[in-house]
């Protein structure tokens, strides 16, 4: 074999190797099992029930209402910064219901895979149970409006970074954020955000709870 046919047949198999590598990096990433199982924080609100008749667009926090940051989640050379807040809607005029909003947010960095949870203590009244994201979104990182209606003020904007998948379970009230390297091949060390709403009714003069849970991978 000639010289020039060794480095033909050498940029082949390079070739090969590279497209196979970019085959296997694109794939799903397998997230064990067991991932994001314990309860790292239970929410809690303060405050007195806001009546009925507040102003739709009326921003800020309404009570009851709370808010904390979860100790900083270390895997390997990543981390998750993660933090949740609960707000009453005082506007949904229901005698029946009460209605709240829960929004788990912050960032990430050095991870292949994200998952946070957040599971509703108790049932919501009627069922009445939404949540953003709820499908799955691909691509580069950009703003996306947050369809959750009715909100609490103007529809919010939050940035989402692909593969971003958000999937409700019924069955046990629990919702969950799960973000993965869309294509692993080379390290990606930029920080990342993460949000995820929930939109819920309960029965009146009560106030809703959520565990949240928080797993990732290197």
């Amino acid at each position: 074999m000639s010289r020039r046919d060794r480095q033909r047949a050498l940029v082949a198999i390079l070739g090969a190797v590279l497209v196979f590598g970019l085959i296997v990096a694109a794939q799903p990433l397998a997230i064990p099992p067991d991932a994001a199982r314990t309860v790292l924080a239970r929410t809690t609100t303060s405050g007195p029930i806001d009546p009925d008749g507040g102003t739709p667009t009326s921003p800020g926090a309404h009570s009851p209402n709370g808010q904390a940051c979860l100790p900083r989640v270390q895997k390997g050379s990543g981390w998750a910064d993660v933090c949740w807040e609960v707000n009453r809607d005082p506007t949904d005029g229901s005698p029946t219901q009460d209605d709240y909003q829960l929004r788990v947010y912050g960032s990430f960095q050095g991870l292949k895979w994200l998952v946070v949870r957040a599971d509703l203590v108790g049932r919501p009244n009627g069922g009445a149970y939404r949540m953003w994201p709820d499908s799955t979104i691909e691509g580069s990182c950009r703003q996306l409006p947050v369809h959750l209606l009715p909100a609490l003020g103007p529809e919010p904007m939050e940035e989402v970074c692909g593969r971003t998948v958000g999937d409700f379970d019924p069955t046990s009230w629990s919702q969950a954020l799960t973000w993965t390297c869309e294509i692993c091949l080379l390290p990606d060390n930029a920080a990342k955000p993460l949000a995820t709403y929930a939109y819920i009714a309960v029965d009146v003069g009560t106030v809703p709870a959520w565990d949240i849970f928080v797993d990732g991978g290197s």
